[in-house]
């Protein structure tokens, strides 16, 4: 009889473990495709979409609207983003048999002299969520581990990384921080407004409302910014206030204009 009790709390034990495992967030898919973003009633980014709704292309501009750079993205049958081009750099994903992304590979080739090298992140999982990434180096060793924080909802709130070489183990090398609000994120995926790289590892479901970000090779205080919106009536931002913060601080709007998704 306590046998059978000992097996009965495991086997409860070990449910309660899978469910935690499958963590699920609840974001709602938009309504609507974001195509296009002006800042101070400048055209800045243009987004394009193939039959199936996914985003395929990201335009750049610079003044005078000329593009400065397109971000080109593909995808295999079963809808994965595979790799993501920008300039110089390709990213290419990898997903284990469950789907989740497990391997992102940063490959830079000079278009000057044809110099080139490649980083591999590999990521981790518990209770459904990225929870660690290790950061190899170009000479295949590891370099840094990097250590996601989320809020009750699945967004990413911290991204740290920290370096696990011999000179400089324990070091932060980079931080990300997050806050949000309950609304819906039209973005496809995460980009900082410091310099708009995409990041696939960050989830934003809802859209931010403070960002800070500090790396180790800055020569200056680390930028912060907080961000404000108008909504319409399906939750979508139409209008997005940035203010950035400290000595450098200053403000710029951005307008948001949708198309319908196709059908």
């Amino acid at each position: 009889m306590r046998t059978t009790v000992h097996l009965l709390i495991a086997s409860l034990m070990i449910l309660a473990a899978c469910q935690k495992d499958k963590f699920q967030d609840s974001f709602e898919t938009p309504s609507k495709l974001l195509v296009s973003i002006r800042e101070n009633d400048q055209l800045i980014t243009v987004f394009k979409y193939d039959y199936l709704n996914r985003l395929i292309q990201v335009d750049r501009y610079s003044s005078g609207n000329l593009v400065c750079i397109s971000q080109f993205l593909k995808y295999n049958s079963q809808n994965r983003l595979i790799s993501n081009t920008y300039g110089e750099y390709i990213e290419t994903y990898g997903y284990n048999n469950s789907g989740r992304l497990v391997v992102i590979i940063l490959h830079f080739k000079s278009a000057i002299d044809g110099y080139e090298w490649e980083q591999k992140t590999e990521l981790q999982y518990r209770k459904g969520r990225i929870y660690k990434g290790i950061i190899f180096s170009r000479d295949g060793v590891e370099s840094s581990h990097i250590y996601y924080k989320y809020d009750s909802k699945g967004n990413t709130i911290e991204r740290t990384e920290y370096s696990v070489s011999p000179d400089y183990k324990g070091m932060i090398m980079s931080q990300f921080k997050y806050t949000y609000d309950d609304k819906i994120n039209p973005h496809f995926f995460s980009s900082s407004p410091f310099w708009d790289v995409c990041q696939v590892d960050i989830v934003q479901g809802n859209n931010p409302t403070y960002f800070y970000y500090y790396n180790i090779c800055m020569s200056m205080f680390p930028p912060q910014y907080e961000f404000a919106y108008d909504y319409d009536n399906t939750g979508l931002p139409i209008k997005e206030y940035r203010k950035r913060l400290q000595e450098f601080g200053g403000s710029s709007v951005f307008e948001y204009e949708y198309i319908d998704r196709k059908k």
